[in-house]
């Protein structure tokens, strides 16, 4: 089957369903996958605010289930991978005192959209906004490091991760040791034991 997803989107398909302004920033296709995405966002609620790249196609993520539940995933960000701090300009109306940024992890771990990411998260730090971010994945993670991740995100007030991303990010093999190491970076932190 095929649906829209990824982690920013998500989050803000559900905030829009429990009555919460939300908005998503991000980049697609030209191609009928990107425009099923936007108008699926918009349908959800969201205010998508999709720049259409003519070079890239929409990002796919290949997710494959096992019986037992255990997750692989093959994931190519396509056009989302090129996120450009112009693109974030032209939504700089959303960066304000009083609202919130959830920043996805993937957007810092792929090389691609770094730049952009670290610009999401300078202008909400400087408009006094909330800020949380998820861990991504873990193996993108291990191989980029923890030191610049923890780096990058910090002054965010919730980290969202699973116990393999707590793990990469800390060196402790239980989320409880995770976890107690991971408060001394942010305030707030949830670790699932899902989707390992």
């Amino acid at each position: 089957t095929t649906h829209g997803g990824g982690s920013g989107a998500n989050v803000a398909s559900w905030l829009a369903i429990e009555g919460t302004e939300a908005a998503f920033v991000g980049r697609r296709g030209s191609d009928i996958a990107g425009r099923n995405r936007d108008m699926e966002l918009m349908g959800y609620g969201v205010d998508a605010r999709l720049v259409m790249d003519s070079e890239r196609p929409t990002g796919t993520c290949v997710v494959l289930i096992t019986h037992k539940g255990d997750r692989t995933m093959l994931s190519d960000p396509g056009a989302n991978g090129a996120l450009l701090p112009d693109d974030i300009e032209r939504c700089r109306d959303l960066f304000h005192a009083g609202t919130h940024l959830h920043l996805s992890g993937y957007a810092l771990i792929n090389e691609g959209s770094r730049k952009a990411a670290m610009y999401c998260l300078d202008l909400a730090r400087k408009a006094g906004m909330s800020i949380s971010v998820d861990g991504g994945s873990s193996s993108p993670l291990k191989r980029m490091g923890a030191e610049p991740f923890l780096e990058w995100t910090q002054g965010a007030r919730l980290l969202i991760v699973n116990a393999k991303e707590a793990e990469v990010l800390t060196g402790r093999d239980t989320p409880d040791q995770a976890a107690k190491v991971l408060t001394a970076w942010y305030p707030e932190v949830v670790i699932s034991s899902a989707f390992q």
